[in-house]
């Protein structure tokens, strides 16, 4: 039987800009600031009760993404 194995932090991708992280925990990281919205977006409609948040690591202003409903294929 296989042992649980423990959840790490990521270690900051070089050259990231944006951290997107679920209920304070950083999960992934993205260079541009269209990309991590949209990624973030998907996240909250995975986990609509997690805090997600998408923080600016330069300027460390943070925003969090509000839940919307998917309006299916573009």
């Amino acid at each position: 039987m296989k042992a649980p194995t423990k959840l790490r932090p990521l270690a900051k991708v070089p050259g990231a800009q944006f951290e997107i992280s679920i209920d304070s925990t950083p999960r992934t990281y993205g260079d541009r600031k269209e990309f991590a919205i949209e990624a973030a977006e998907h996240l909250k409609r995975k986990h609509p009760n997690s805090d997600i948040v998408v923080r600016d690591l330069q300027s460390g202003k943070a925003t969090t993404i509000k839940y919307k409903p998917d309006l299916g294929p573009r």
